[in-house]
């Protein structure tokens, strides 16, 4: 998390008892709200990750498969794993794949657990030159450690790493099209948080 994300009162409440019953990494749903409003209770979209261990690890072939502000783990499975390894902008994706690789037991809740501030500047963070490197980086890592096939590795080089080119507008729309839900949707689940 940053500083200036808030987690609601019962996140651990939730989360650890995932742990303590076996799971080595657990992750939730979060909501996002804008940085224009500074106001957590005004939510823009909810990223809901894959709930079932097996969809955990089919979908970290192609995209994160936890909220990153969301996750805790054991560090032991971290530790089993290699810890943290150096890839600009990547690290934690990059540790939680080899995680489930090395066969850590992941979870995810479904409730969002965290409110993240999208800020002004997350669309651009999300592409250019600079993160195309650590894509590919990324990817080629993927394909060496056998988490991904020669196809997968194609495709993800390919949408994942033309994502990164695009023009910052059309990346806002795609992310908030497709991989984050609208609010309206998820803004009443949850209690929202004092600040």
């Amino acid at each position: 998390m940053d500083a200036d994300d808030v987690s609601l009162p019962h996140r651990f409440a939730r989360q650890i008892p995932l742990i303590e019953a076996g799971a080595d990494i657990v992750g939730s749903a979060l909501l996002e709200f804008s940085d224009d409003r500074q106001d957590p209770r005004h939510i823009v979209g909810r990223r809901t990750p894959p709930l079932a261990p097996d969809e955990i690890v089919t979908y970290s072939r192609f995209h994160d498969p936890f909220n990153h502000p969301t996750v805790v783990y054991r560090r032991s499975a971290v530790q089993a794993a290699g810890g943290y390894q150096d890839l600009p902008l990547m690290e934690d994706y990059l540790l939680f794949a080899r995680m489930l690789a090395n066969g850590a037991k992941p979870a995810n809740v479904a409730e969002p657990l965290v409110h993240y501030r999208v800020g002004a500047g997350a669309y651009a963070r999300r592409g250019g030159m600079r993160l195309l490197r650590s894509e590919i980086a990324l990817q080629r890592r993927f394909r060496e450690l056998g988490i991904t096939s020669r196809t997968e590795f194609a495709r993800n080089v390919l949408i994942r790493g033309g994502y990164r080119l695009v023009p910052e507008r059309l990346r806002r729309f795609a992310y908030r099209r497709l991989i984050a839900v609208r609010g309206e949707r998820g803004a009443g689940e949850g209690s929202p948080p004092s600040r």
